[in-house]
């Protein structure tokens, strides 16, 4: 395991530290913008969002740091409890340690939401898993489908920098 992007579920980067202590980590920056724009005025909402997307647009570390420290200047008037706890968030700037042409996957958990998704779907069918070994038959098959779909698509960037990754995490 090389990299994990987490949404912040309470300790879950602390059990993947334990069990990949190699693996870098990196906080889902969509799930950080929805956070905070449930918890600030409805007016605020808009302007609070497009200031972060440009946060985790920027194009270096440097100038993310920077425009990081401006958006809570600015806000942390308003909102205080907001900006300290963005401010207490780890790992969130980890996808700039990484080639630039994938920065857009990977700071964020979208890939793998699309999966969470289909196994929704697809669990909805059935109402009701007799024991475990239904549930693991429904998840293997959901799995092999998906994996037939779209194993052999390189999503997009991680063609263009496959050398350079593969020489960071040997």
């Amino acid at each position: 395991m090389s990299l994990v992007v987490t949404d912040g579920f309470n300790g879950l980067e602390r059990v993947i530290q334990q069990v990949y202590p190699l693996a870098k980590q990196q906080r889902c920056l969509v799930h950080i913008a929805r956070n905070m724009s449930s918890k600030v005025k409805r007016v605020d909402r808009a302007p609070i969002i497009e200031q972060f997307k440009q946060v985790y647009r920027a194009t270096s570390f440097e100038e993310a740091r920077k425009l990081l420290r401006q958006f809570m200047d600015e806000w942390k008037p308003r909102y205080k409890k907001v900006m300290e706890s963005l401010e207490k968030t780890e790992n969130l700037f980890t996808f700039y340690q990484l080639p630039y042409c994938i920065w857009p996957s990977i700071y964020s958990t979208n890939l793998i939401e699309s999966l969470n998704k289909e196994i929704k779907r697809q669990c909805k069918k059935k109402v009701v898993f007799p024991n475990e070994e239904s549930l693991e038959r429904c998840l293997v098959t959901i799995f092999e489908d998906y994996n037939f779909k779209f194993g052999h698509r390189v999503h997009k960037g991680f063609g263009a920098c496959s050398d350079t990754l593969d020489s960071l995490f040997d």
